[in-house]
């Protein structure tokens, strides 16, 4: 709405122009019929070569424009980042009036703020425009120039260009430490496993070493070709896994009649992360998982440190919400990353769907943001 609004005030300013110049004509061709004055005469008379030379000037110039952004980075909510748009004519010929809007999309909540801007440019002429991005609510903002278009001083004829470039700034989520039970980590796949070489364990599917029998070991952990061998019974001595093959999956699905608010989106993300730098905190791997409706695919991105979760951030952030009705779980079963995972926990704010599919491939714990 707001875009729409900007673009018709961009207009309607034309028109009150041509207006203005046309009561300008009119009112100077009456004055020079009813006294034969030769000032209003003059004054007509440029008035008319006015528009003529204007639309030359307005479709000659611009051609070499460069546009460049500055600031950005990353901030705290409800935080100001400050932001400019550096522009260089690098034609000769100078634009006498450059008007665009900056409209600036936070990619999670979808909000758009927007607001509007004028340069002039001479030959080989530079401008910059300062501002400010402030959004209470967490998400990548993608910053464009839109509707610009180059018009005379007077403001009688523009044309419209298309700038393409863009950036992006990060508004981050509030993260908190998350009490999680220890029973919810204790989901295990033994194919998914890594295993220490320096720590004995408890499972017998990697071994850390062998050794002779002991009274009191399992029949089942004895190296039956190597105790042919050595004609004593040996052991296996079973490895210790060193890392547990859980995902974190963002719900960013929404059921179509009932998409979730802007603050709900934002806390949906405080949670999420919050969640990841937890476990992050423990020392405890994990993978993130979401699905990006801009790009069309599923993304992951492997975390053993915090350092790790901070370096994600951006990329989950940047990612919209999608409504095609299709959910988070489907989405991650159709990616084929299904048997990398035995422990799953579903970052939700709404009705969950499909998670009898994917209890199929592990456990799943369910965490739902406020």
């Amino acid at each position: 709405m707001m875009r729409r609004k900007e673009k018709k005030n961009f207009r309607e300013s034309t028109w009150m122009n041509r207006t203005i110049w046309a009561l300008w004509v009119f009112a100077f061709g009456v004055l020079y019929m009813i006294h034969g004055n030769d000032a209003a005469a003059a004054a007509v008379l440029m008035a008319l070569i006015y528009p003529a030379v204007a639309l030359l000037s307005v479709n000659l110039s611009g051609r070499r424009l460069k546009v460049e952004f500055g600031g950005g980075g990353s901030a705290e909510k409800s935080r100001d980042i400050p932001m400019e748009i550096r522009l260089k004519n690098e034609s000769r010929i100078p634009v006498s009036r450059l008007r665009f809007r900056i409209q600036m999309e936070n990619r999670i909540t979808g909000e758009e703020q927007s607001i509007s801007a004028a340069v002039s440019l001479g030959s080989g002429g530079e401008a910059a425009e300062r501002f400010t991005i402030c959004d209470p609510y967490c998400g990548c903002e993608r910053i464009r120039i839109r509707d610009a278009e180059i018009c005379d001083g007077a403001g009688l004829v523009a044309r419209h260009i298309r700038l393409e470039e863009y950036t992006d700034a990060v508004v981050l989520p509030s993260i908190e430490t998350i009490g999680i039970p220890e029973h919810f980590l204790d989901s295990y796949d033994m194919e998914s496993y890594h295993y220490s070489s320096r720590r004995p364990g408890e499972d017998p599917g990697e071994v850390f070493g062998i050794r002779e029998y002991q009274s009191g070991d399992s029949l089942r952990a004895v190296h039956w070709k190597l105790s042919a061998k050595m004609n004593d019974l040996m052991v296996k001595i079973p490895s210790f896994p060193i890392e547990n093959s859980l995902i974190l999956l963002l719900d960013n699905e929404e059921d179509p009649e009932s998409a979730l608010p802007p603050e709900s989106r934002s806390a949906l993300m405080d949670l999420y992360a919050s969640l990841s730098g937890t476990l992050a905190e423990k020392r405890i791997r994990h993978t993130l998982g979401w699905y990006d409706a801009g790009e069309g695919v599923f993304e992951t991105r492997e975390i053993a440190r915090i350092e790790d979760l901070w370096e994600a951030l951006p990329h989950v952030l940047s990612a919209p919400f999608s409504g095609d009705g299709i959910s988070t779980v489907f989405r991650f079963l159709e990616s084929g990353d299904r048997r990398k995972f035995s422990n799953h926990f579903f970052v939700t704010a709404q009705a969950e769907r499909d998670i009898g599919k994917l209890e199929r491939y592990g456990a799943v714990k369910i965490f739902r943001s406020r």
